[in-house]
Order: structure tokens, then C-alpha cells, then sequence
């Protein structure tokens, strides 16, 4: 993660550049599965996110897992 809003964050993907991530109701949970909130999620952090991306704006939208690697 390289940057971190009030209801957005963006990360940087190796082949898609930077994506805003657009999460809303999405379920975070650390490496073990275990329920976060997105207050633990930090810039710095990997993660991995299941959504519907759009390659016109470079967004992700309809998050519904947010996965971090780092905690």
C-alpha cells in the first residue's frame, strides 16, 4: 500500500502500475485469516485485494476481501 484515505487506499502492482482501491463494506483479515479493521492497515503494508478492477481508470471497485500480508 502506498497510500492510505479515508475510503480508499492505492496500492502499486508490478504489471498494472498504481490502482485506487474503493473498499466499502470489505472484510480486512491479517495472513492467519483473523478479522482486522482498516485502521490496522498501514501504508507499507502488502496486501491483496478481490474486486472488480477497471483498466480505464485504474480502480478497484466492489472490494469485498482485503487480505494483509504484513500483520
Amino acid at each position: 500500500m502506498t497510500a492510505k484515505n479515508t475510503d480508499n487506499f492505492v496500492i502499486k502492482s508490478i504489471n498494472r502500475g498504481n490502482q485506487t482501491v474503493y473498499f466499502g463494506g470489505a472484510k480486512f483479515v491479517n495472513v492467519s485469516e483473523k478479522e482486522i479493521s482498516y485502521a490496522d492497515v498501514a501504508v507499507g503494508h502488502r496486501v491483496r485485494v478481490k474486486g472488480m478492477w477497471d483498466n480505464s481508470t485504474n480502480t478497484i471497485t466492489e472490494v469485498t476481501h482485503v487480505k494483509d500480508f504484513s500483520l
